[in-house]
């Protein structure tokens, strides 16, 4: 093990890796996803026109709210539109409203939000509002940050498509930041074509309609039994079909896992550091005070991580087009849930929530949770398919190929169950 290796993961030591209990001061539960509706506007052409977008509320909607569901910016109204917003609602979207997530995005439960389909658990996140509004259909698409799993996490909790796209593709401005460096902007919808639409919005790029599988089979022996199974057998029908699986080994956790923390960690520090402490949540004041604790070197032995990492899975796609492996380890937790049982030893929620989805955040690859049939259950198990930087649509079009097989009894790959038009709200 090279030494500076050794540096990273001493330095991982000495700030942790876990955080405390996120319920110090509960809100009640609810079954609405949004926090606020938007008011009506004049419908608009355009590929997207009718689709009702579910926005994140840590992403600026004009006229609407801005405070990520935090008391330290109460009062808050977003003066104009994300970019992104704008260039969707520029493409015919309506914007429902606002949906409610972990507070400030800190998170992976949206511990106040009902799970709409499995009473009891948590439908994932930060962008979980997101996806409940879309399980509920109360709006077609999801728009919410990723910055180490919280679009694809919620969507694997609640039986969706979620994108990651490559780090870049969608504009991050006026969303609240967590990590500038592993921040993404996603997408979340009950249908791949409808995130086929709003990808090609942002200008991503198609490519090869036979791909070249490669699959962790470490990561999937590592998740528990029930999703394991669940992907084991739509792997078997892959190969059934005449896929072959290339064996492939992603970077290991504890390298990948010392880098994002210490740049969410640092990141915190310069965003949040000045604002008032008595409004900011357990786990953002836990990354403030880890984030003073870092030495200078600790970021600079973060970033030759992260390239390293980068260099490592780029690596993997000389063999192969897309990478298979879960998206959770574990079936959606309990709904406010702060400790997850992850093979045979208990887990932080958010070390257990991210094992699979971090990686990508650091990487910068598009990644995509797909629900997979899993009889039993109420919810579908999730496999992750990752490709290359910048084939976003390549990655889209394959997985939209490969939906027979991977969930033979779902719906028509090549529908996207039409515009959804909110009761309020909806420009």
């Amino acid at each position: 093990m090279p030494a500076w290796v050794e540096t990273m993961l001493a330095v991982a030591s000495r700030v942790g890796n876990t955080y405390p209990d996120a319920d110090m001061n509960p809100i009640p539960d609810s079954d609405d996803p949004f926090t606020v509706l938007a008011p009506p506007r004049p419908c608009r052409t355009g590929p997207l026109a009718g689709v009702g977008l579910a926005v994140k509320e840590t992403i600026a909607v004009a006229g609407l709210p801005w405070h990520g569901g935090s008391k330290a910016l109460e009062g808050r109204i977003a003066r104009a539109d994300a970019p992104a917003v704008a260039d969707l609602r520029g493409a015919g979207v309506g914007v429902v409203g606002l949906t409610r997530c972990d507070t400030l995005g800190f998170g992976v439960t949206t511990p106040t939000l009902r799970h709409p389909s499995a009473p009891g658990r948590s439908v994932g996140g930060s962008s979980g509002g997101a996806a409940a509004a879309v399980l509920l259909g109360r709006a077609a698409l999801g728009l919410g940050t990723d910055t180490g799993g919280s679009c694809r996490i919620p969507a694997a909790c609640c039986g969706l498509f979620g994108l990651k796209p490559s780090r870049g593709l969608v504009p991050l401005a006026g969303m609240m930041p967590m990590a500038p460096g592993l921040d993404h902007a996603g997408f979340i919808a009950a249908r791949l074509p409808l995130i086929r639409r709003a990808l090609a919005v942002f200008d991503a790029k198609g490519a090869a309609p036979h791909p070249r599988l490669a699959v962790d089979r470490e990561a999937l022996a590592a998740a528990e039994p029930s999703v394991r199974d669940a992907l084991d057998a739509a792997l078997a029908r892959l190969v059934a079909a005449g896929h072959r699986l290339c064996p492939v080994r992603l970077p290991g956790e504890p390298l990948w896992r010392a880098a994002h923390g210490v740049i969410v960690c640092r990141a915190a520090l310069e965003v949040w550091g000045r604002t008032r402490r008595d409004g900011l949540p357990p786990r953002l004041l836990a990354a403030l005070d880890r984030g003073a604790a870092l030495k200078p070197r600790d970021a600079a032995l973060a970033l030759k991580a992260q390239t390293a990492c980068t260099a490592a899975v780029d690596g993997l796609f000389e063999r192969a087009d897309l990478l298979l492996l879960p998206t959770l380890a574990v079936p959606p937790p309990p709904q406010r849930a702060n400790v997850v049982p992850v093979g045979g030893h208990r887990r932080d929620v958010v070390a257990a929530l991210t094992l699979y989805t971090g990686l990508f955040n650091l990487t910068g690859h598009p990644a995509l949770a797909v629900p997979v049939a899993h009889p039993g259950t109420p919810l579908p198990a999730s496999l992750q398919i990752v490709a290359p930087l910048g084939a976003d649509l390549a990655l889209v079009d394959a997985v939209r190929g490969l939906l027979p097989l991977l969930d033979p009894d779902g719906p028509d790959p090549d529908e996207d169950g039409g515009p959804f038009h909110a009761k309020a709200g909806g420009a």
